[in-house]
């Protein structure tokens, strides 16, 4: 078997971390993955082709280049297409403005100059390139402020459909800060093609209460039943199966879930609004699970939906 190394991992820890027996500890797992250790010396550290310096609680940046490192790359007079000799220097100038903190970047942008006038590169040329990364930089972080900005404007964003409620449901999430579109009639597809709305007593929204002191419980949904759902959950517990919520708490609290107090809360529902009264107990009760479930309210909207059920 062939064995493969993976790059640095960079992780901050308390000064009086004890390294040397995390890392015994890390390699105990499993003896065919190995880790090794490097610690800052003088402050800093490499992390791939970064130097990591520190400076009290904040921390600068220019770029590392291994003690190894040649500067062999591509000569102007090699028989390479301009393409690939431009591409090779504007990726280093770019790597220097994303990586060097302020006071670095001139060091760094000197030598580039020094290494590729090494190899024969006009400095006009070295100029033109330096500027055009220069712009490809400054149209990456318009555009990265652009996105940030739309996606802060767009915000949260729901839609409900119309009815008598939809307004006063609308009003009450405007008024906590959440986007709401309010939509109304069916799409074609709807028309010509029904669905079958599963409605009976299978699709419920259930709560399995713990057995210890604490308040908590889990809640869920299905349109397979109580039954079905609790035999999947003792299964999990059985199995730990660790992406099942009742299994951490199970971990954290060491309190078992009481299977016997399991109770339907809601039934006969179609799936979309199973899983929006879903979303809105797991906000409102005091739960162990893990995932808010298919929509993110509002504390507002999630006893609004509840309302109006």
């Amino acid at each position: 078997m062939k064995s493969c190394n993976v790059d640095d991992v960079l992780v901050i820890v308390p000064h009086d971390m004890n390294l040397k027996e995390k890392v015994i500890a890390l390699n105990a797992v499993d003896p065919k993955i190995q880790f090794t250790i490097e610690t800052e010396n003088s402050g800093t550290i490499p992390f791939l082709d970064t130097l990591v310096i520190r400076c009290g609680s904040t921390a600068k940046f220019k770029v590392y280049r291994k003690p190894t490192n040649k500067e062999d790359y591509v000569h102007f007079l090699s028989g390479h297409s301009d393409r690939v000799k431009s591409g090779i220097v504007i990726g280093f100038f770019l790597r220097a403005f994303r990586i060097c903190s302020e006071e670095f970047l001139d060091e760094e942008i000197a030598h580039i100059y020094e290494t590729f006038t090494r190899l024969h590169y006009p400095k006009g040329y070295l100029i033109r390139l330096q500027n055009k990364a220069k712009e490809i930089r400054r149209k990456s972080v318009e555009e990265k402020k652009k996105q940030k900005q739309e996606q802060k404007k767009r915000g949260r964003f729901i839609t409900i459909p119309i009815s008598k409620q939809a307004n006063e449901i609308a009003t009450s999430l405007r008024s906590a800060g959440t986007n709401v579109a309010i939509v109304s009639g069916s799409k074609i597809q709807d028309l010509v093609r029904p669905k079958k709305v599963n409605t009976s007593d299978n699709s419920v929204i259930y709560k399995i209460p713990c057995s210890g002191p604490c308040s908590k419980s889990y809640v869920g949904e299905t349109g397979r039943g109580l039954k079905t759902r609790l035999q999947e959950h003792k299964r999990d517990v059985r199995n730990h199966n660790v992406s099942n919520a009742m299994v951490l708490h199970i971990e954290k609290c060491h309190h078992l879930p009481a299977w016997d107090s399991a109770t339907v809360m809601e039934k006969g529902m179609p799936k979309p609004i199973r899983r929006a009264m879903e979303a809105a107990y797991i906000l409102l009760e005091d739960t162990v699970n893990i995932k808010p479930g298919f929509y993110s309210w509002s504390r507002i909207g999630a006893k609004m939906v509840l309302k109006n059920k």
